[in-house]
């Protein structure tokens, strides 16, 4: 038995057709290995995960709408925690400014981290992520507005630090 519960849906227009994506609290058991779960993820119309493997083989569908949706979403995040302006107070910091270079990358990577936690503890909410549980970097480059090579950098810290596990471009808290 799966359940699906919708938590917050967007909806774009389309050939006049509705096509809705949501942040869907998803309760079930894998049918192949027996194994429960129970995790947040994004669905649409045309990228239902109706595929018993999930979440472990599914791949996000290419759909533009869900796509808007998602990015939509990491603007409100950025909005929420206020990332951006924080970055913008430093303005085009030369590279030999170690210093503030230093302050910027704590920042960054202190972000990147309450964000990681705010999934965790409130994965209903929905951090501009796909799955709960994880994000991506080029998602978390939208939500500091950065690019994704600085996000991957601060990853990497964090991951140095034990505060997080990466795997490809997925980040996620460390276990």
């Amino acid at each position: 038995m799966e359940i699906l519960l919708n938590q917050n849906s967007y909806i774009e227009w389309l050939n006049g057709q509705a096509h809705r994506v949501a942040w869907v609290d998803h309760l079930g058991v894998n049918r192949r290995t027996g194994s429960p779960f129970h995790l947040h993820h994004v669905v649409c119309d045309c990228a239902y995960y109706a595929n018993s493997s999930f979440p472990e083989e599914d791949e996000l569908a290419d759909c533009e709408i869900l796509q808007n949706a998602v990015v939509e979403r990491t603007d409100l995040i950025a909005n929420q925690h206020r990332v951006r302006e924080m970055i913008e107070s430093f303005g085009n910091i030369p590279a030999t400014d170690f210093d503030r270079n230093n302050e910027l990358n704590d920042i960054l990577t202190t972000s990147i981290e309450s964000i990681l936690l705010f999934d965790h503890l409130h994965p209903e909410e929905w951090a501009g992520n796909v799955v709960s549980g994880e994000h991506d970097v080029s998602l978390l480059s939208l939500i500091v507005d950065q690019p994704p090579d600085a996000i991957r950098l601060c990853a990497d810290i964090l991951a140095f630090q034990g505060k997080v596990e990466i795997t490809g471009d997925t980040v996620r808290l460390a276990a």
